[in-house]
């Protein structure tokens, strides 16, 4: 209504609200008859000197998720938790669960560069920090994919979320030069744009 918060608990309310207005938490479910996978490959996916190149690509000290574990601790504890971790992680793939604890995730909001008034919640963005753990198992199956499945090959040369060596600049490049190059052959150039609100 215009009016500013009088404590951090309503400008969380606040914030959440405008941010997070659509998002649905509902309790994941897991699935009755998981997709068989073969021994083979899951040895391959969590192998034991792929999940320790995975550990190691970590910064050390970077932003740590609700656990409150930086990766350093992992790294440093890694030849008394490695066996450990690469069961439970092994587990989780055959059974498709993950643990309650993985899924949790924390939620930062930095302010937008340029903006002229800071009291308006969309002057600001949102992070998710989520536990290095999850981070981890997400990584060995991202090489899974990119390395063992070769995916790069399978998607559009117009995708550029979630690929190495792409960026939102690289987008930006690739439709402003189409753009140019319509301007330069004097022909038409329509655009479309469409905003996401509400995303992680």
């Amino acid at each position: 209504n215009g009016d500013l918060t009088t404590s951090a608990e309503e400008t969380l309310e606040v914030m959440a609200s405008v941010h997070f207005k659509e998002s649905v938490s509902a309790p994941p479910t897991n699935p009755d008859n998981p997709h068989p996978i073969t021994q083979d490959l899951i040895n391959k996916i969590y192998s034991p000197d792929r999940l320790e190149q995975a550990v190691g690509t970590f910064e050390p000290y970077k932003a740590a998720g609700p656990d409150t574990f930086k990766p350093i601790i992992i790294q440093k504890a890694w030849k008394h938790i490695k066996d450990l971790t690469r069961t439970i992680m092994m587990k989780n793939h055959e059974t498709q669960h993950i643990p309650t604890l993985w899924r949790n995730s924390l939620g930062i909001f930095l302010p937008k560069p340029g903006k002229s008034d800071y009291n308006q919640p969309k002057s600001f963005r949102t992070i998710t920090l989520s536990p290095v753990m999850l981070k981890l198992q997400e990584k060995v199956i991202l090489w899974h994919m990119q390395h063992d499945l070769n995916i790069a090959n399978d998607t559009s040369k117009r995708q550029f979320g979630f690929k190495k060596g792409c960026s939102t600049e690289a987008a930006l490049h690739k439709v402003t030069h189409l753009i140019e190059r319509r301007i330069a052959k004097k022909r038409i150039c329509l655009r479309c744009f469409l905003r996401h609100r509400g995303r992680l």
